[in-house]
């Protein structure tokens, strides 16, 4: 018997530590990056181009929330054209606001898509802020959107060849990731999307 209670207690004593911990991972959850909302049944549509030329759409959507003790992480499915089999990959916010994006629910090995201070001039991981311009998208006539890229297109010390490794991502208050471009003339923009918990859905 003495057995069975100590087996018990031990059982019961693990319970406390796992909802503690996905109480703590719950609250962690308030985290929010108003650039990137994220919240199960939000979806994004895209219409790309390649070098000035129509080519398919891509819609984002995310499908699924796993809380773990690091943290809350939101499954997102990116479908690319007619391609059956979406790429998958997982959504954070840090503590700090940054949402992250790793290919497993898990800190390790997380990219930045986009920090909390948005000044220009600031870090993005790999990219910075060019700072907040007007964008004029089909979903958004003309938003005010903040622009990241992997190196400034302004310079004049830039010679052609390098611009067209030139790469920058968009992304709108409330709304989340609008549009992306390259040195090459492509593009995506956002033609409708979905916020689940947002009376601006669409």
């Amino acid at each position: 018997m003495r057995s069975l209670r100590d087996s018990l207690s031990i059982a019961i004593a693990i319970a406390v530590i796992l909802v503690g911990q996905r109480a703590e991972a719950d609250g962690k959850a308030q985290a929010t990056n108003e650039y990137f909302p994220l919240a199960v049944g939000n979806s994004w549509q895209y219409r790309c181009q390649v070098e000035g030329a129509a080519q398919s759409g891509k819609e984002l959507r995310i499908v699924g929330r796993t809380v773990r003790s690091d943290g809350v992480y939101f499954k997102a499915e990116l479908q690319v054209g007619r391609d059956p089999r979406p790429l998958v990959y997982f959504l954070s916010v840090s503590a700090d606001g940054a949402v992250r994006q790793s290919i497993l629910a898990g800190s390790e090995g997380a990219e930045i898509l986009v920090a909390a201070d948005t000044t220009a001039g600031t870090s993005h991981g790999s990219w910075q802020s060019a700072g907040t311009e007007r964008l004029r998208i089909p979903a958004l006539p003309n938003a005010s959107v903040l622009r990241l890229e992997n190196f400034s297109i302004e310079s004049v010390d830039v010679p052609d060849a390098k611009r067209a490794e030139w790469l920058a991502r968009y992304y709108a208050k409330g709304i989340g990731p609008v549009a992306e471009a390259d040195g090459l003339g492509g593009r995506c923009e956002l033609v409708s999307y979905r916020l689940a918990k947002s009376s601006g859905a669409r």
